[in-house]
């Protein structure tokens, strides 16, 4: 490079010297034009060394077209062993392009560990036989001795295309999937509901995760699984027997996960007395948000927007919303003489408080008492680990047993669950007890196309401005700069 430059200041000065020794006009003119030309030539090659050797990228695009989500890069950045993957589209397939443009995303994140190649099926029939795939618009992921196969459509690649590649990456380097039970009996949840306040959806998300989601009933089954990595208790309405308590709490000293989410609508006495013996306390109240009513929601759909630090929340940004939450508050006598350690995770705004008198919400007359409610922000999800102290010596085992409390359940229902905010928090939750923390970031979510609807006339006036005065305008422009040039010469 730094030759380069010399040469072309060697030729400039040449051009100098000769220019000096009674040149006509029009050469002198000649020579300082190529001098520029050779300096132009001479800056575009620095700045294009300059560019290669510290290559960014950046996305001015409203919707991050061309920036992938924080999980997917996390995914990318983590790989241990090199990632490839063969797309199968025919050569005149426009769609190849864009998945082009996307893998070339996934190798620039991959920083060296993930590599691609395009294959038109039609003309080489022997590698699609190769992974079994009987079409194109397909992509498979090779890694270590595993491919996996996933289809992308153009219909598909826009809205959906890094969501469907990351899951089937996911499902390539990760052999097993962790167990995840949901309980049942209690009127919890239903993971496979359709209905608004069922969790069929989200169950959906955590599949899509690489997990496998089931139900269990501890009134036919004497314990936890073996095989769990979490076991979920999704808004219970009515009492757990003495004997499913005994179930959830050995498999906790085994060092299970529990992930825990309450309403303010239904009470579980057995549940919340259990919770409470370990440090965690429930409040009999329901979290009124006067921001909320400035957002254009309702004042018991409280917004949670303080993320404190923990693995789970570490880079969380974006606001989470409850609806009819109740607090959630850590009793330090009970859980220094349980040996857990909770921490508040995620609390609602300042102008929201924990109202007590119910009685007051029901009619519409709701106030802040000091004395009575809980003053915000108030805390709706805790988090919290226990060392596990007789860990089997036989065989590998967890150190710890986790733990995640939340005030509400119907922030992640088949209709809440479509917020950013609620499904990241929720799956973040998951992550970290199911101990796969390279997957807690924000997840990809769907691109949408944002498209301009001219009303009434206004479509007539872009059709005349587009087709006719500006192009109008242009000519008129490129007539009078000639005739100004011939009047000058």
């Amino acid at each position: 490079m730094k030759k380069t430059i010399q040469s072309i200041k060697g030729i400039i000065s040449d051009l100098r010297e000769k220019s000096s020794h009674g040149l006509t006009r029009s050469s002198k003119y000649g020579m300082s034009t190529a001098a520029a030309i050779l300096l132009v030539i001479g800056i575009v090659v620095f700045i294009e060394v300059i560019s290669y050797n510290n290559n960014k990228q950046f996305d001015l695009t409203k919707d991050k077209r061309f920036t992938l989500s924080p999980q997917t890069e996390k995914i990318m950045k983590s790989l241990e062993d090199n990632l490839e993957a063969v797309a199968f589209y025919s050569t005149d397939d426009p769609t190849r392009i864009e998945v082009e443009e996307l893998l070339k995303l996934y190798k620039y994140a991959s920083e060296g560990m993930f590599d691609y190649s395009f294959v038109d099926m039609d003309l080489k029939p022997a590698a699609a036989l190769e992974y079994n795939i009987h079409e194109n618009e397909s992509v498979v992921f090779k890694y270590g001795d595993r491919h996996v196969s996933v289809r992308v459509t153009k219909d598909e690649i826009y809205d959906e295309g890094e969501k469907k590649l990351t899951n089937t990456i996911l499902k390539a380097i990760y052999t097993k999937k962790k167990a995840i039970y949901f309980l049942t009996q209690h009127g919890e949840r239903d993971i496979d509901g359709t209905e608004s306040r069922d969790y069929k959806k989200i169950r959906e998300v955590l599949e899509n995760q690489n997990y496998s989601v089931n139900k269990l009933d501890l009134l036919t089954k004497a314990e936890v699984p073996e095989d769990a990595s979490l076991l979920v208790i999704a808004g219970p309405k009515t009492n757990l027997f003495e004997e499913e308590l005994k179930s959830i709490n050995n498999y906790l000293e085994k060092g299970g996960s529990l992930l825990v989410t309450l309403d303010a609508e239904y009470y579980s006495p057995s549940l919340e007395k259990y919770l409470a013996g370990l440090g965690v306390k429930t409040e009999k109240d329901i979290i009124i948000d006067t921001e909320s009513r400035v957002h254009g929601g309702d004042y018991t759909i409280p917004r949670v927007e303080i993320y404190l630090a923990h693995p789970i929340t570490k880079d969380f940004d974006i606001p989470s919303f409850f609806f009819l939450a109740r607090s959630i508050e850590i009793d330090k006598d009970a859980e220094k003489s349980s040996g857990w350690d909770f921490s508040y995770i995620a609390k609602t705004g300042k102008n929201s408080w924990g109202e007590t008198n119910i009685g007051e919400i029901n009619k519409g007359k709701a106030s802040l008492d000091k004395d009575k409610d809980i003053v915000g922000p108030v805390p709706v999800v805790i988090a919290g680990a226990k060392e596990i102290e007789n860990v089997d010596e036989e065989e590998e085992a967890k150190k710890e047993a986790k733990m995640v409390v939340f005030g509400d359940s119907d922030f992640v229902n088949n209709s809440f669950f479509i917020n950013e905010g609620n499904m990241n928090l929720f799956v973040n939750s998951v992550n970290w007890l199911c101990d796969v923390e390279e997957l807690i970031s924000i997840l990809p979510k769907d691109k949408k196309v944002d498209t301009l609807i001219l009303a009434g006339k206004k479509d007539e006036v872009f059709l005349l401005l587009s087709s006719f005065l500006v192009p109008l305008l242009l000519i008129i422009t490129g007539t009078a700069v000639i005739i100004f040039r011939r009047r000058k010469a």
